[in-house]
Parts: structure tokens; sequence; C-alpha cells
């Protein structure tokens, strides 16, 4: 189903034609009301694809169904793959990520166009220790990447460069230049206080390395690294205990923070780690004591100098960095995944002009931004020890620990700074404080970057798609772009709005992205005009308090001028942009409809709200409204502050469950249904007195007796439909306590209904293989080295280019078809709230507009291909400090959470179609986020229109804070990892089955079941079926390069299909799915081994369904059944040096080596020919033949293991008659291969042959670029280079196969032959 289908859309798309009829002109109507991202043309398409699906329906619906039913023609939806093997779908995700690098990666200086180098550069000192240990990806559910990565090394010797060999070599050897980065994995080194970069100090270089620069001082790089992981954030300070000054400490010392006690009473002293021994109180994120040193040594020996900031997070540039005239380029390069810094080295050369733009803003001083002082543990205590500085304190001064035994406390963090985040808060200041102020507090902005060409841009009118604005007005301005450098080159253009501000009322920032483009790639001189368009209610502002006092509590437009500001990046806009007026409103408008789903939209977090009423900052008094650190003293040295409250307040956060229950009984209390203190002590939303319908345990259908109803026949009818009710009674209350379990990151199978297994895959990287789950899944059982990790969200945020993103998300999908993965936990929208947050590589930028459009995009190209895609995490789940300790208590107003931290989700819904979240581990206020009904009900489902699954986080254990029970009531619909006897495991007993907690549980069934009808899980319809797949007569084939193939790998069963699903064939090659066979001739210059898998497909499968194949392949997950290996060996063949000439009776030399090093040489045929030898060293053939004519002398050349063989062609001749000379030599015809020649003699006779030429062989390599131009305009590429050596000989006089720089050589040696015989 195509994923811009929203709500009911499956009823009406896949319904009878009747119910097309009904339905759809107001289908078209709600899909067109929202612009972002969409695409007419490609929703007719859609329709249309549905419509012809009713008629080639390949499931008929169960009888008793069909009767009463308007879908008696639907099918299950289908999804094809766009590639012809999982292979295939592999090498395109490399080509797109090595795009994303190209795109992505962000030139943040380049003084005097040092870049691109172009020709004037070809010998590099790569520096760095991290630089032969670059930052791919991060730890946790992104973490690491598969094989095979494209190194920062091998990039620059791909571009053509030289790289200093005894640098690599020194950091490469541990001993002599340290201990590499350690991995800072959730496991290790959590809510620590100090992280080593590992950068070498100076004083282990030794003098060997020193002298090496100068052989490869043309130019330096130098690579600074970061990285970051599931589970810590980064530390905000470098203090490790005193026995580990100037060292890496393990990391129960690398928690070294200072106690409460210290805090409040003094007595602490700072000891620095490694690199930090001078400044123990500086972050992680700024340059250590060794990088400092190693750009002093490096930009005191080298003219060109530059930089590679290798860090997912910004990282916090000195003064001294930044004017520093010797650095003259940097490029920001966040977390690549697996070949995305293939791209690097293209940068550097020239043949990439860099488009990427910051996803954040880089501030000056990372500790005057004002989410500085509410985050992590605020630089105090471990929370293990119940001393960290944000657990919340009783009034007596102990740490609060509620029931059951828990003994780590509840954290807290507020997000005070409200909606100045990031360039919110930097451009609101820089416009109410002037220029000097943002010059000081700003590095780079949001959305700078760097090209080597210059673009001119000619910026349109404002248009409305309304006469006048509304909530459902789309605001669009057109932008011509034209390129006014001497390079080919991408650009970014950024429309920010600017809404009417009023002291005292809501808050507002002065700019807010609303929309962008990213151009094509335009050529010198080309011109493009991009529109870039966005939603007015994007510009509305949620008004939580009421604050102009009109009795409204929500969203707003409120009267004024709204300005559009065009421009390069956040600051450029307003600034040095062009400035547009959108519209001039009157009144206020209150907006209490969403306008895409139509649904009511309420103040649905007042608890929250009300607690952060007053302690929010306003533009309004910067100072006076500053963000405070959470205290549990105050300054007379008394117990107080916002830590301590009072029993009873703290009593909130307690799980409801009864007195008496224990960790593995955690039922739900009564009151908590019927008497609810949060819903003015009556019936919760939840509450229902009469319980649903389920089958008796002892009448429970099963796969030998199924029920009625199975699940394909319910395809095409709308959730909402009572018909899932009946659907879902066919169940036991087991059998829907089962499908609950995710224990195995999965869809569990219920046979009884045909409903499938469904495998899930962790991580926005892409399907990895990272805490893969089981069902069909074959990433583990054949795949452990075929994944492929794409680049960071952060990375992908950078290119600004929603096509990228999409098919990303295509891609992704496709390789979910192949991989039989179901699942895919991602991506993730959640904010850089902070630069210090340990996930923030996997989250892709601190504004929820761009994370939007990203996360929106991907989750579109997801759902195209079936995926469920698992949005995570929701919500607010922006630092990882205490998140899975009894769940961080997360403060904030409504405002701040929509605007900032709800969009990106709400987008992946709306405009993705999303059909799948995870809940995160926080709370929101008092709530966990999987046992908030507002969050999950009232805004996921009732508002923004959600139809799918809701998972939780994987809580093994429960983390003293998850409670499955509370869970369903919530509508969180699966438990991911709950593990027997854990607090988070639902009660399945008399007691726990209210009739409440069973009408969840038939509300979470119904989502289950229809998530997966909807997805590629039903495997578009076909019977699954084990087809035996017995292993061919012959599965290695030892070939020629050159030679005609005809082969196959079928075993002879009729009718069988059969894929490739792994690995690939020789060029030349092709294969036939349908009989098996692989046909073809094997281009002349492939050699070594090549090994593909073969499957069977499922019977009856079309074009685009091959991936879907024989269920003995995975027959067991983690096992290999169904599978066959093919490999071929293809022996390099040489063809022979061309036609070579002598004379009767005279000695000659004749070239006969190999391009191969080490080979040895020998004459196969030398007794016939008693005069000739060949050195078997050089392959030089010495000697002479006394007879006239053509003789062939066979080499045979080894190299190792591998022998070649090959022929030399030798004509013979006479001689020639005295003083006859050739005069002319010329082509008088071509036909075909075949040349006709004439020669002329200097006696007037001529003669005349012809030539058929062998097939052309492979062009050479492009030649390389030419020298730059003296700081002006780079110069153009050098010519492409020669032809490679033409394929093997045709037939002809003597069989001549020449190139054109030796034909003349060749035909003059010819005509000795022919003369004397004439």
């Amino acid at each position: 189903m195509n994923p811009l289908f929203r709500k009911g859309m499956a009823g009406v798309f896949y319904a009878a034609p009747p119910s097309l009829k009904e339905g759809g002109n107001k289908l078209w109507r709600d899909l067109m009301i929202r612009s972002k991202g969409f695409n007419k043309g490609k929703l007719v398409a859609a329709f249309a694809v549905s419509v012809v699906m009713l008629a080639s329906s390949a499931i008929a619906p169960h009888a008793a169904y069909a009767a009463e039913s308007d879908t008696s023609d639907a099918s299950v939806s289908k999804y094809t793959t766009d590639y012809d093997s999982w292979q295939d779908t592999l090498d395109a995700a490399a080509e797109l990520n090595e795009q994303i690098g190209a795109e992505g990666f962000v030139l943040l200086k380049n003084e005097k166009s040092n870049l691109p180098f172009g020709n004037s550069v070809r010998n590099i000192s790569l520096f760095g220790k991290n630089s032969v240990n670059p930052v791919y990806s991060g730890s946790g559910s992104s973490g690491g990447t598969s094989g095979n990565t494209v190194s920062i090394e091998q990039s620059l010797k791909d571009a053509g460069f030289r790289v200093n060999p005894t640098l690599l070599s020194f950091y490469n050897n541990n001993e002599l230049s340290g201990q590499p980065r350690s991995t800072m994995s959730f496991s290790s080194y959590n809510y620590h206080s100090y992280f080593a970069t590992a950068e070498t100090p100076q004083s282990k270089y030794t003098q060997e390395v020193k002298d090496s620069y100068a052989d490869y001082n043309d130019a330096a790089v130098v690579v600074l690294s970061r990285t970051g992981g599931e589970g810590t954030d980064l530390p905000r300070t470098s203090l490790v205990t005193e026995e580990y000054e100037g060292k890496v400490p393990s990391a129960d010392d690398a928690r070294a923070f200072p106690t409460r006690e210290e805090v409040e009473f003094g007595g602490f002293e700072a000891f620095g780690g490694e690199g930090r021994e001078n400044t123990p109180w500086d972050h992680y994120l700024e340059l250590d004591e060794n990088e400092e040193a190693l750009l002093d040594e490096v930009t005191a020996k080298f003219d060109k100098v530059v930089v590679v900031l290798n860090s997912s997070n910004v990282m916090e540039l000195s003064p001294e960095f930044m004017n520093n005239k010797k650095i003259q380029s940097v490029i920001w390069t966040p977390g690549a995944g697996q070949n995305g810094f293939a791209a690097l080295g293209k940068i550097l050369n020239g043949q990439v002009n860099p488009s990427g733009r910051t996803s954040d803003t880089f501030p000056a001083v990372f500790e005057n931004d004002p989410t500085w002082n509410n985050f992590g543990n605020n630089n105090v205590g471990y929370y293990g020890d119940q001393d960290a500085g944000n657990l919340y304190t009783l009034e007596d001064g102990t740490i609060y620990n509620y029931h059951l035994g828990l003994n780590s406390g509840v954290a807290e963090v507020s997000y005070e700074e409200g909606i100045y985040l990031g360039y919110k808060y930097y451009e609101t200041r820089g416009y109410t404080d002037g220029e000097d102020w943002y010059s000081a507090a700003v590095n780079y902005p949001f959305g700078y970057g760097l090209s080597y060409t210059t673009f001119d841009w000619e910026v349109g009118e404002v248009k409305l798609s309304t006469e006048t604005l509304t909530a459902k007005t789309v605001v669009s301005v057109d932008v011509k772009v034209t390129n006014v450098g001497g390079l080919a080159g991408k650009d970014v253009v950024q429309a920010y709005f600017s809404a009417p501000y009023t002291d005292g009322e809501t808050e507002k920032a002065h700019v807010v992205l609303g929309g962008f483009e990213k151009t094509k790639e335009l050529a010198p001189g080309e011109s493009q005009t991009v529109t870039v368009s966005f939603d007015a209610f994007d510009m509305a502002s949620f008004d939580a308090y009421d604050k102009d006092k009109d009795g409204h509590k929500g969203y707003e437009l409120d009267a004024g001028d709204y300005k559009l500001y065009v421009g390069k990046n956040a600051h450029d806009a307003w600034t040095d942009g062009e400035e547009r007026l959108i519209a001039s409103l009157d009144q206020d408008l209150s907006i209490d409809e969403d306008p895409v789903t139509g649904a009511e939209i309420t103040s649905l977090f007042q608890t929250s709200t009300d607690e952060m009423e007053g302690r929010t900052l306003s533009r309004s008094d910067w100072e006076g409204t500053w963000p405070t650190t959470p205290l549990w003293y105050t300054e007379e040295g008394e117990i107080g502050g916002e830590l301590v409250k009072s029993e009873e307040w703290l009593s909130n956060f307690d799980m409801p469950i009864a007195g008496d229950a224990t960790a593995d009984n955690a039922i739900v209390e009564s009151w908590y249904d019927e008497e609810n203190p949060r819903y003015d002590g009556g019936e919760a939303p939840w509450y229902s007195a009469t319980a649903p319908a389920f089958r008796a345990e002892d009448q429970a259908y099963s796969a030998d007796n199924p029920a009625p109803i199975q699940l394909k026949d319910m395809a095409g009818i709308p959730l909402d439909d009572e018909r899932w009710d009946e659907f879902v009674s066919q169940l036991t209350v087991d059998q829907a306590y089962e499908m609950m379990a995710a224990t195995r990151f999965q869809f569990n199978a219920q046979d009884a209904v045909g409903s499938p297994v469904g495998g899930h895959s962790d991580g926005p990287l892409g399907i990895t293989g990272a805490w893969v789950g089981g069902g069909n899944s074959l990433l583990k059982p054949i795949a452990a080295s075929y994944k492929f990790s794409f680049a960071t969200e952060v990375l992908v945020a950078c290119t600004w280019n929603k096509d990228i993103a999409y098919k990303q998300g295509n891609l992704i999908g496709n390789i979910g078809l192949w991989s039989h993965v179901i699942g895919t936990y991602a991506p993730a929208a959640n904010i850089h709230r902070s630069p210090f947050s340990g996930r923030n590589f996997e989250y892709y930028s601190e504004d929820a507009t761009l994370s939007g459009y990203m996360v929106a995009n991907v989750v579109k190209g997801e759902r195209e291909k079936g995926l469920v895609t698992f949005m995570k995490h929701f919500a607010l789940n922006d630092q990882e400090t205490n998140r899975d300790t009894n769940s961080i208590a997360t403060w904030a107003d409504e405002q701040t959470m929509r605007e900032n931290y709800f969009k990106a989700f709400e987008w992946a819904v709306k405009d993705g179609g999303s059909n799948g979240a995870m809940s995160a581990f926080n709370r929101i206020g008092f709530d966990w986020c999987g046992a908030s009904y507002e969050l999950l009900q009232g805004l996921l489902r009732d508002e923004w229109g959600f139809e799918g699954v809701v998972i939780t986080d994987a809580h093994g254990d429960g983390l003293g804070s998850l409670n499955a029970n509370q869970m369903i009531r919530a509508g969180n619909d699966m438990s991911l990892d709950s593990r027997e006897g854990a607090i988070s495991r639902i009660v399945n007993s008399d007691e726990a089955n209210t009739a409440t907690q069973l009408t969840a549980l038939h509300n979470s069934m119904k989502n289950i079941f229809y998530t997966v009808l909807n997805s590629a899980a039903m495997n578009n319809g076909y019977e699954m079926e084990n087809i035996a797949y017995n292993t061919p007569a012959t599965t290695t084939f030892n070939v020629k390069a050159g030679s005609a193939v005809n082969v196959s790998v079928a075993d002879g069963a009729q009718g069988d299909q059969y894929v490739i699903m792994l690995g690939s064939l020789p060029e030349g090659l092709e294969f036939d799915g349908k009989t098996g066979a692989i046909t073809g001739t094997i281009a002349g210059d492939a050699e070594g081994t090549y090994t593909i898998q073969v499957a069977k497909t499922q019977k009856g499968v079309g074009s685009g369904e091959q991936y879907i194949v024989s269920t003995g392949v995975t027959a067991g997950f983690g096992s290999v059944n169904g599978l066959q290996s093919f490999t071929f060996n293809v022996e390099k063949v040489y063809q022979g040096e061309d036609f070579k000439v002598a004379y009767a009776g005279h000695n000659f030399v004749i070239d006969a080596s190999i391009d191969e090093e080490g080979a040895t040489y020998a004459l196969v045929n030398a007794s016939d020919f008693s005069g000739v030898t060949i050195d078997a060293a050089t392959g030089a053939i010495r000697g002479n033949i006394s007879a006239s004519g053509t003789y062939t002398l066979t080499v045979q050349a080894t190299v190792g293991e591998t022998t070649y063989t090959y022929d030399i062609t030798v004509a013979v001749a006479d001689g020639i008659g005295e003083g006859v000379t050739i005069v002319n030599i010329s082509k008088v015809s071509s036909e075909g291969n075949v040349d006709t020649y004439v020669i002329t003699f200097s006696d007037n006779s001529q003669y005349t042959f012809t030539i058929t030429n062998g097939t052309d062989g492979a062009d050479g390599a492009d030649g390389t670029n030419g020298t730059n131009g003296s700081n002006g305009t780079n110069g153009i590429d050098g010519a492409d280079g020669k032809d490679g050596k033409d394929a093997s000989a045709g037939t002809g006089i003597a069989a001549i196969c020449v190139s054109a720089v030796a034909l003349v050589a060749a035909v003059a040696a010819i005509v000795l032959l022919i003369r004397k015989k004439s």
C-alpha cells in the first residue's frame, strides 16, 4: 500500500468498486490537504495500481465474509522489489551512501580557495590517531558498521593521492602511538565524567616519523574524531580519579564527579585524564591538549592544511582554532557508515563539489547554551551511589525510592529553554541583542555550508493557495538559482518564516525554518527554478497558557505581519537574504481542528505544562528567565530547591500496582481504572465495564483446526470496522497475550488465524542485523557478511536533500523484502537538544522541520515496500543519562513539546504514513511514555490519525518503571524483550484480566493484526511452501576470460524458478530465473572467483516478487536450508602482444611479458624453434628463424600458482628489394570490422590488403583533472585518457589486431613479406 494512504485508506482503496465510488472523492480531498512532499502524479498512479489490484485478486476472502462484505475482491497488499537480487540492492545502497557523503560532508572553511586541490597536490601526510580509526557510526542500535568499510586512507588513495606510509604505520602501531579510542558502549563507561580522544602526544612521534613529512608535504589532512553511544551521554568534564591523572581510566574511575556533599560544602579536587591534565573541567567536545599540539606542529610545517572534524556531534572550536589562518580548510564529516568516506578524497581533488549544510548550530561556547544547566546528571555524583545531581530528594534530605525494592531513585530533566533550542535561540537573541553578540556566540550557523562555485538567486513573490491566510493555506515562493561560478555544483535554498511577537505572550523564535529545496547539479551558467513551500499551520504557535487572554489554549496564528526570509542559512536569511511579506492578519486565528485529519486539537499534557509555568526562557527577558541548575539545597545551606519534593508529590511516580504485588505479578489496582485522580477521581478514558469476547481456551483454534476467518480475509477492511472485533474474538486470551510479546524482536505467528511470523531489525543505519529478530529473517542465516550500514542520520540531514532520504527509505525497504525483515526500529526522530547527547548520531538535527522532512521521506520510502516503521523514541528521549533507570522524568510545556519535539513524529505519520512507533523509556512528567494515554491515544491515534502498532523499547527486566499492564491501557500494543519474572511482563490471571484489561488487550490485537496484514509479512498472498532444492551435479565452473558459458543452476525439477540472492556473476553473463540457465561470454578482462547463492522462489511469483523464496531457505532462525552456492573460477587470458615481424636468418627480440609482477616465463613449443629462447625472468624472446613464413610461439607465464598461456604470431620475411621504399600507406575503406589499405612503393607498384579488427577493448581510465588556475577560476578537467588495448585479434593478413599507434610500424613490416613475394 502506498504510504501516502492515510486513515481509512485501506478500506477505500482495497474495497469493491461501489465503495470506491462512494469514498473516492472525499479521499482525494483529504489527501490533497497537506502539500508537504506530495506528488499528484504519484497519487494518481497509486490509485490506478490499487484499482488494478482489485481486478487481479490473488486470494478470495472467507465465504461467510464475502457475502456480507463490500470487499469481496480485496487481496492482501502486494510489494515488489526494484532489483534483480539482494546483491543488486546492496550495491545500490552503497552507491547511494557514497552520494550521502558527497552531499552531506560540510565545507565549513576554505580560505584562499585552498580546495579543491586538483593536480596541485599529490603527496599527503594524513595526521591524527583517529585517521586510521575514524568514527563510522556509534554504539547500540545504530552501533558499528558491517565489514568492507571505506577508510579515510583508502578514500584518499582512490582519489589519486599518495599518502604518507610512515605516518600510517606509526598510527597503526599501538605500542608506538598509543592505544586507540575506546568504543563508547552502553555496557561500559555509562554516566562518565571523562572520555579519551586517544590523540597521540607529540612526545611519542619518532624522528623517523617527523622526517617522513618532507616527502609528503604537498598538504596535510588532520582528522579529529568524537564518538557517541547508546546509554551514555558525552562527558561535560574531563575528570578522573587522582590515580588516573593524565591516563585513560577504567570505567569506574571515569565517574569522578564531585559528590553532592562536595558541591554543597566544598573540598573537591579536580584531576584530568589523558590529554586534559591541565584542563580537567574542559568537556569532551573541546580539543584536548594533544590535539592542539598536533595542530601547532602541522601548521608550522605544512603550507596547506585541511582539518576533518569526524564527529556526529558539533564541536566547540576555540577562537584560536577559528582564527588560525594556517588552517585553510575545515570539513565536517559526521559518521559516514560503510562507504560514505569514499566521497572525501573526491571532495579534496575536486571530483565532487561539496553541497552539505550544517544540521545544527556550532556555538562558540557550549557552557553559554541555554540547555547547559539542565542536562545529564548536572555534573554531580553517580545515580548508582544515589548521589547524582538530578535525583529527586525528600524533604528530609534522602533520595526518593519507591516500592518493589527499587533503589536507584528518580531523576529529572527540565526543558527550561522552552522553544529556544539551537538556532531558534541564537538567531532570536542575535536579533534582540545585535550582531556583535551573535558573532561572539556562534561559529557556524544552522544551515551553513560552502561550495567551490558561486550561485545567484532571483527570489519571486510569495504565493498563497487561498485568498486569505488560514490553517490550510500553502505558502510558496519560486527561486531561480543560477550557477555563475566555474564548477558544477548543487545549492540549497532555505526559507524561514517570522511570526509576530508580543512581549509577555506566546514565545516565538525570530526565524523558523519553513521549507527548503536542493537543486540538481547545475553546470556553470545553468539555471533551475525551485519552489519552496510549507503549510501555514506550521507557522502557528501553541499557546499552552492562554497568554493572550482570549480564553483559548492551543494552536494560534496571532494577528500581525508574517514575513518570509530566503537565504543561504538561518543567519544569512534574515540579515542578508531576501525578505517577503507572507500575509497580515487583523485578528488572532485559533485552530481547533487538525487541518489534515480533521480531528479536534486539545491540550493534552497539562500536568507537565503546569509544572513548567514561569520556568521557561523568554526573549522578553533573557537574563531574568535564564535556565538554572536544579539543586537540593538553598544558599543558606538548608534542604530545598527544585529537586526537593514532598512524598505526596513524589508518589505520583509510583506504579499503580497492588500493594501485595511482586515483581512478576504487577497487577494494576482498580482505582487506576475506575477512580483515577488524574481524571478528577472518575473513570479513566480506557476504562471498560464490559469485557470483549474471546474464545474459550479449551476450544482454541489451531493450525490443524483453523479459525473460520483468516487474516487474509480481512484485506481491505478499515481498522475501525467492527468486523475486526469479530476477527479478534476467534482468539483465546492466552493466544492474544502471546501476540503481545516481542521477546525475539518479531511479530509472533498465530497459525490459528493465518498470521505469519515477521522478524524485526533495529537501527537507523538500515537493516544491518543489529538486534535482529527471528521470524523468517535471512540476516543471520545467510547474510552475515552481506549487511549494509548507511551513514548516520546526522549526515543524511546534512545533505538537505529530501530525495536522498526517500531513496534511502526505499532501499531499506527493498533490503527488507530480500532479507525477509518486516519491521524496522527506525527512523529515530528525536532532537539534538544538547550537543552532548550520546545518540545525536542516531538523530537528524536540532530542528524539528529539517528532522520532519527527513523522517517523513525515509518512512515514505520504507512503507512503499511493506516495512513496518517503528519510528522512535516517542517522545522526548533526548538524553541517555537515566533514561533506563526508573525512567527519567522529563518536564516541558506543551508548546515546547509540540513545536520542537513532536513535529518530526507527526510528519512521519501524516506525510510518511508510519504504521509503527516505539515508545520511549523516559517519562513525560510523571508518566512513562509507554503508559501515557495522552501521548499514545490522544495525540498519536486520535489527533494524528495513526493506525498501527506501538512497541516498547527493549527493557529487559522493566527498568523499575515499565509495566505492561499499564502499557496496553494506554495504547502500547507490544512489549519488547520483556523477561520472565520481570515487573514489565504482562500478568495473565483471573485477577488481572478485568474487563478493562481485556478490552485493552482486544484493541492491541486489532492494531497488531491490521499492521501485519498491511505489510510484507503476508508474502503477497502466496501459499508458502518448502520447495526442495537438490544440489546440482556441478556447482563449480572453471572457465577462461573471453569464453562462452552455458551452464545451469537448476536441479532438474520441472517448473521451478530460481533467483540469485547474493553474490555476482562475472561480467558478460546473464541469469534466467525461469530456467536457471547462466549464459553469455565472459568479459576478456575478468578474473578471479565469483560466488553466487541461489534459492528457489515460490510457485507462480511474478515480476518483482522473486524475493519470495522457498521456506526451506528459512527453515529455522540461524540455519540455512534450500540454498545452493555456485562458484565461477575465471582464469585470466592473455591474447599475446599483437603481430610480430622478423627477417629470415636475422636475430630478433620480442617482448612477450605480461602485466603481472613476479611472473616467470617459458616457451612451450621451444623444441620447434632451435634458434629461439625466452628469458624466464623478463619474458624477452630472442633468436632467429631461417626460413620465411608465419610462425606461432606459445608462451606460458606463471604467477604464483596461476598459469597463463598465450600465443605470439611472428611473420618472417626474406628481405626487401634494394633501394625500394614505402611512399604511402592509406586506408581506402572500412566495412564493419574490416579495413582495406593500399601501400604505394617508390617504384610506383601498389599492394592492397585487408585487416579484420578485433573487438575494441574497454576504455582506459579518465585523464586526471587539469591544473588549477592561480587563485582564479579552477581549471577544467583534463582530456579523457587513451583507450585501453584492443581485445583478441580478428582474422586478416597474419591475423593482425593493432592499436592506432602501432599501425604504421606493423603494416610496414607486413610489406617486407609481401614485397618479396610480388
